[in-house]
C-alpha cells in the first residue's frame, strides 16, 4: 500500500485537538495549585494527615505540572503538522506514494518506447511535455518523503515520557497509616518536570537568588513566585516575552519612570496584550496589581519591593553611610520604610537584627546589584520583541546596540552624575556593584542570544562558568564586545559626542577639555579618562576589564 498522506485530514484534526489541548493545560494548572493547597491545609494534623499532605503537594502537583507541559508540547506538535501539511501539500485531500510510482513509472515506460521506436517522427515538444510531467510526479514523490522525515517522531515527546514515569511513581506508591506513604521508584521524575515546564527547577532558582544576590529565603521564594506565575498565567507567551516580563517588572522595582518605560519596554501595559491579544482596550494599571495578578499578596508585593530596593541601596553603597551608629535620626527614617514593608507592628529590635543582617551581606562587597542588572537585561531583550518601538533607538548614534549599552555598562561609563557629598563634584558612577551587574547582563545576554537559551538556563550557565573556572566576567565581556580597545573607543566616543537621549535625560552634561579629532591612540584616550576627576570611575572599570578581573 505504502505512504499515505491525508492533509486536509490531518490538519482538521489537529486543528480540533488544539482547543482540548489548551484546555487540558489550564485544567493541569488548577488542579497542581489544589494539590498545593490541600498542601499547606492545617486543620488535618497527625503523622499520616502530614504523609498525604505531602504527597499531594510535592508528587501529584509535580505529576500535574508534567501534564499542562505534555499539553503544552503536543499543541505545539499539532501546530508543526498543520504547517507541514498546509506548505506541503495546500488543501489536498490525499497524496498515495503508490499512485505516484506507478504514474512515474507509467510516463518513464512512455517516454521509453517513443523514444526508442517512434521518435524521430514525434514532435520533440511532445516528449518535453513528459519529461516535465515526469520531473513534477518525481518531485511530488521528494515531497512525500520529505514531509516524512519532517513530521516522523513528531509526537514523540520527553514531556510525555515524564508524564508516564510520574504516572508509574504514583500508582506503585503504597500508604501505611502508621508510616505513611513509600515510593518504589526514584522521585527525580519531579525535578525533570519543573525543568520542562519553567526552564529550571525552583530548588535552583532559589539557589541562584540567594547565592549571587544575597537574598533572604522569603525574598527569593516571593521572586520564584513571580517568575513561575508568568509562566502559568501567559501560557501563549513566548519564553523571550516570559523572560523581558519578569526582568523588566523586578528591574522596575527600582528603576521606574518614563525613561526606563521609553528605552526597556511598559511591562504593565505590555503583559495585559501578551494576556488579551484579541482586546485593544489596556488599562492603566498599578504595579501592586500585576504582583498579585502573578501570585503575591500585597504584603508580600511591599516585603519584595523594599527588599529589591534595599539590595539596589546597600550593594552601592559604603557599610559605614548605611550604619546609623552615629546619627540616631538615620535610623528613623530607615526604621519608618521598614514598617511599610514589614507593618506597623514591627519592633525596632526586629529592624536592627534584620538591618545589621542585610549589611553583613549587601554592603560588604562582592554583590551584584539585582536591579540593575534585570533592568539591563529587559533593555536587550526588549529590542527584538514586536510591541518595542524603533523610534527611541534613532536618539543613539549607534542604534538599539546602542541604547541597549547606555542601560548598563556604557551609560554607567560615560554619564556624568550628580555630586555626591564625599567627592564634591559631578562624576560617573560605576562601583563594583554596576561592574558585577553590567558584565553579568552584557554575558548572560549573549548567552541567551547565541544558544537561543532562556534566562534562568542562561544564568545558570554563565554563573556555573564561572565557578569551575571556565572564564572570567571580563574575559568574556571583552570577547562579547570586541576587545579592550573597541571598549575604550567606544567609551571615549561617548565622551566626546553623548547620544541626544543621553543628554535630554542628564541635562547636556558633557566632560571637560575633550580631546578633539580621530587620530588619538588607545592609550591617549585612556590618559585623558585617568586625568579627569569626574571620569575616576570609568578609568577604574577600563583598568579592571584590561587587567581580566572578576571584581572591581
Amino acid at each position: 500500500m505504502g505512504i499515505e498522506i491525508r492533509p486536509a485530514e490531518a490538519s482538521r484534526q489537529a486543528a480540533n485537538d488544539t482547543q482540548a489541548l489548551r484546555q487540558l493545560r489550564e485544567d493541569a494548572i488548577d488542579r497542581r495549585s489544589a494539590c498545593i493547597a490541600f498542601s499547606q491545609e492545617v486543620v488535618l494534623q497527625g503523622k499520616a494527615w502530614d504523609s498525604i499532605k505531602r504527597h499531594f503537594g510535592e508528587a501529584w502537583a509535580a505529576w500535574w505540572l508534567a501534564v499542562a507541559n505534555a499539553a503544552e508540547e503536543l499543541e505545539g506538535m499539532n501546530d508543526r503538522l498543520e504547517n507541514a501539511a498546509s506548505s506541503y501539500w495546500g488543501g489536498a485531500g490525499r497524496v498515495s506514494e503508490q499512485q505516484l510510482i506507478e504514474q512515474q513509472n507509467s510516463i518513464r515506460s512512455t517516454i521509453y518506447e517513443l523514444e526508442g521506436h517512434l521518435g524521430a517522427r514525434l514532435s520533440p515538444r511532445y516528449l518535453d511535455s513528459l519529461r516535465d510531467l515526469d520531473e513534477y510526479t518525481g518531485n511530488r514523490l521528494s515531497k512525500v518523503y520529505d514531509y516524512c522525515a519532517e513530521t516522523n517522531g513528531l509526537y514523540s515527546s520527553a514531556a510525555l515520557d515524564i508524564v508516564r514515569t510520574g504516572l508509574s511513581y504514583l500508582t506503585t506508591a503504597q500508604f501505611n497509616p502508621e508510616s505513611g506513604f513509600s515510593y518504589q521508584q526514584s522521585a527525580a521524575w519531579m525535578a525533570n518536570a519543573e525543568r520542562a515546564f519553567y526552564g529550571t527547577t525552583k530548588a535552583a532558582f532559589v539557589k541562584l537568588q540567594k547565592e549571587r544576590f544575597g537574598f533572604d529565603d522569603e525574598t527569593a521564594e516571593s521572586l520564584w513566585t513571580v517568575y513561575s506565575g508568568l509562566r502559568n498565567q501567559l501560557p501563549n507567551a513566548t519564553q523571550q516575552q516570559l523572560d523581558w516580563l519578569y526582568l523588566r517588572l523586578i528591574g522596575g522595582l527600582s528603576y521606574s519612570g518614563s525613561q526606563w518605560d521609553i528605552v526597556a519596554g511598559e511591562a504593565l501595559i505590555i503583559i495585559q496584550k501578551i494576556a488579551n491579544p484579541e482586546s485593544d482596550v489596556v488599562y492603566g494599571v498599578k504595579e501592586e496589581v500585576v504582583f498579585s495578578f502573578l501570585g503575591l499578596s500585597a504584603a508580600e508585593y511591599r516585603r519584595l519591593r523594599y527588599n529589591v530596593r534595599l539590595q539596589n541601596q546597600m550593594t552601592g553603597g559604603k557599610k559605614d553611610e548605611l550604619d546609623w551608629k552615629n546619627d540616631p535620626s538615620k535610623r528613623d527614617a530607615f526604621f519608618a520604610s521598614y514598617k511599610e514593608a514589614y507593618g506597623e507592628n514591627a519592633s525596632l529590635e526586629e529592624f536592627e537584627r534584620f538591618w545589621n543582617a542585610r549589611l553583613d551581606v549587601w554592603a560588604g562587597g562582592g554583590r551584584a546589584d539585582f536591579a540593575h542588572h534585570c533592568i539591563t537585561l529587559a533593555t536587550g531583550l526588549v529590542t527584538s520583541l514586536d510591541f518595542h518601538s524603533s523610534f527611541i533607538d534613532l536618539c543613539f548614534s549607534g542604534g538599539s546596540g546602542e541604547r541597549e549599552d547606555a542601560s548598563g555598562w556604557l551609560g554607567d561609563a560615560t554619564i556624568i552624575q550628580k555630586r555626591d557629598d564625599h567627592r564634591g563634584y559631578e562624576h560617573t558612577s560605576l562601583g563594583n556593584d554596576d561592574y558585577l551587574a553590567d558584565l553579568d547582563a552584557d554575558n548572560i545576554l549573549h548567552f541567551m542570544k547565541d544558544g537561543s537559551l532562556g534566562y534562568q538556563e542562561a544564568a545558570e550557565r554563565y554563573f556555573s562558568g564561572i565557578e569551575a573556572g571556565e572564564w572570567t566576567r571580563a574575559e568574556l565581556f571583552l570577547q562579547n564586545n570586541g576587545g579592550y580597545e573597541a571598549v575604550v573607543d567606544k567609551v571615549f566616543e561617548n565622551v566626546q559626542n553623548p547620544d541626544l537621549a543621553v543628554n535630554i535625560q542628564t541635562g547636556w552634561k558633557k566632560g571637560p577639555n575633550v580631546p578633539s579629532g580621530s587620530g588619538l591612540s588607545t592609550a591617549d584616550k585612556v590618559a585623558y579618562l585617568e586625568s579627569e576627576p569626574c571620569f575616576e570611575d570609568t578609568a577604574a572599570f577600563l583598568k579592571a576589564l584590561k587587567e581580566n578581573r572578576h571584581e572591581l
